[in-house]
């Protein structure tokens, strides 16, 4: 990780400083003696003056004005009288006098200058304003020498660096809450203690967009915002709540209806539209939705069930039998499949080959059992009524939501229905492949904002997938749960791998306030390391003996021990568009 040499507090101080102290000696010393002061910084800079040559410059200087004005002191005193008696005559009042009396500073400028020349013309007044001016222009290269060049002042100097990214005020979160949550490029997700706001650019997001942070921690605060943007801006939502928040999922579905968007709010308890996962494909991908719901622990009766699937698929598709759940539900016998075909013949092509199709899947039918078990249990369930397909009965598909810019809500409540909640978000997920696979070869890409909350719930290859080919359909994926061990689990095999392919698909990351020791670290390697000093002190039974060592080393950007105490709201940015990391405060969003 590249970090600047100084940190921008530290800059901003040091040119303040110099600021003010240029206008005291531009007003105290006049022109003589800052002109005689450039002269020699210029000429110790070509001459690549070391830090024992100018110290020797500015004693000479000293001593050059002692004997010059045969006092100690004077050749100090004397410029800054004259200047000063200068100030006297072209002006009796004060400086907020001559400043701010309209007409006066051009006419008091007018006589400085009347004043000025003919000490810059007279070779005594160089003489007189030399050593002062000499004095001057050493010592300020010998500072800067000491800040900047000499080793000792840089150890110094990086010593002072502050170890903690500090707090962000309250002022700046009251600035950036006044913001809306769009910008011209992407969403305003909150401010750092600067008062700049930190956006998540589209660009960006079409990276992808990890959010992690414990119960309490403003985890969906900062992910309402990205919501309230996408709204604002009429680009279509996908919110897959693995958390069930029903309350959410209004908030959401009411602000949409205020700035006219479509919404559709999917809900396992509440009100629900009706939702059809199959709508879209051919019979093929319909078959692979099914397939990837569940875990084959055996790749030979993932064969079987495939096949038999697909020429259910292909049985519906050309007896013209609507596809939906419940429909495929009530057509998984094999039996049935065959009287569908007898009773359809006439209109159907290729029925003998049909026919012989389904006789080759009599050893499946026996071999797949579990499977139109799990798929029937799955439609007579409490949930069952929302997947069957009605008229004058609004029915949810992804393909509506993305060609009229809509937003979908999926309600998924984990804490009461674990087990439902977990195949239902994976059928979700591959039915939104599905979808922009569809999309994709038709040649038609739409900008789309799919949030997976808590998705640890229902996270598998299933999402992996999604956000691999996310990035060329115009996914916006943006991946939220409350820690990397969440993601992990559940699975019982290389779950380490799981999380780094989670972590390694994504390119931007907010991260709020994590619990888990282990976690906190992950993070803060992710994050990278800076140039830091480690100071060893030696220490007798008396007291300190001054001596110890200086070593050089990294550190972390953000300690692990930051990213656990971070208040609500509080996160720390880290997008690899630009590769910094910045602590922000998120925006209260109006969602």
């Amino acid at each position: 990780m590249k970090e600047k040499a100084e940190p921008l507090s530290e800059i901003y101080y040091f040119l303040a400083i110099v600021t003010l102290v240029t206008l005291w000696a531009i007003f105290s010393f006049g022109p003589l003696v800052l002109i005689v002061a450039a002269c020699v910084i210029v000429v110790l800079a070509v001459i690549g003056a070391n830090l024992q040559i100018t110290i020797y410059t500015a004693l000479l200087s000293a001593v050059l004005g002692m004997l010059v004005y045969r006092d100690v002191i004077a050749w100090v005193s004397e410029p800054v009288q004259t200047m000063w008696g200068i100030y006297a005559l072209i002006t009796p009042e004060s400086v907020v006098f001559w400043l701010t009396k309209a007409g006066e500073f051009q006419t008091s400028m007018q006589a400085l200058s009347k004043q000025i020349m003919p000490l810059l013309k007279s070779q005594k007044s160089w003489l007189y304003h030399a050593p002062l001016g000499g004095f001057i222009g050493s010592a300020l290269y010998t500072a800067f020498l000491v800040y900047f060049k000499n080793p000792l002042g840089r150890l110094k100097r990086q010593r002072s660096i502050k170890r903690t990214h500090g707090k962000v005020g309250d002022l700046p979160s009251k600035i950036i809450n006044q913001r809306t949550a769009e910008t011209s490029k992407g969403s305003l997700i909150g401010t750092d203690r600067y008062i700049r706001p930190v956006e998540l650019t589209d660009k960006a997001a079409n990276q992808h967009t990890l959010v992690l942070g414990t119960t309490g921690s403003g985890k969906t605060v900062t992910v309402s915002n990205i919501v309230e943007s996408a709204i604002n801006r009429g680009l279509p939502l996908i919110y897959i709540d693995g958390k069930g928040d029903y309350d959410l999922a209004c908030r959401v579905a009411r602000y949409g209806q205020e700035r006219g968007r479509p919404v559709s709010v999917f809900a396992m308890r509440g009100d629900s539209v009706s939702y059809n996962p199959l709508a879209v494909g051919g019979f093929t991908s319909k078959k692979d939705r099914i397939i990837e719901l569940r875990e084959w622990s055996e790749e030979h009766y993932k064969k079987l069930a495939e096949g038999y699937l697909q020429s259910v698929f292909k049985v519906m598709d050309q007896c013209g039998i609507p596809c939906n759940m419940v429909s495929l539900s009530e057509n998984l016998d094999l039996k049935s499949l065959k009287a569908l075909v007898r009773q359809h013949e006439a209109d159907i092509p290729n029925a003998q080959s049909l026919m012989d199709e389904l006789n080759n899947q009599n050893q499946a039918s026996k071999s797949i059992e579990s499977l139109v078990a799990e798929i029937r249990n799955f439609t007579a369930s409490e949930i069952g009524p929302l997947f069957r397909v009605e008229e004058n009965k609004p029915v949810l598909t992804l393909a509506n939501v993305l060609e009229t810019n809509g937003i979908a809500y999926f309600c998924l409540p984990a804490l009461e229905f674990p087990s439902m909640s977990q195949t239902l978000g994976r059928l979700i997920i591959n039915d939104l492949k599905a979808t922009m696979a569809q999309q994709l070869g038709s040649g038609v890409k739409n900008n789309l904002y799919v949030i997976f909350d808590e998705f640890s719930v229902f996270a598998g290859e299933q999402v992996l997938n999604v956000i691999n080919m996310g990035r060329s359909a115009g996914i916006h994926a943006v991946l939220s749960t409350q820690s990397l061990s969440d993601i992990a689990s559940g699975r019982k095999e290389n779950a380490d791998h799981f999380v780094n392919q989670v972590v390694g698909n994504c390119n931007n990351f907010i991260l709020h306030r994590q619990n888990s020791p282990e976690d906190a670290e992950k993070l803060a390697e992710m994050m990278g390391t800076r140039n830091t000093l480690e100071y060893t002190a030696q220490v007798s039974q008396v007291g300190p003996t001054h001596m110890g060592t200086v070593r050089r080393t990294r550190g972390f950007i953000a300690h692990p021990d930051e990213i656990k105490s971070l208040k609500t709201g509080e996160a720390f940015f880290f997008s690899k568009e630009d590769n910094k990391v910045s602590k922000i405060k998120a925006r209260l969003s109006k969602i």
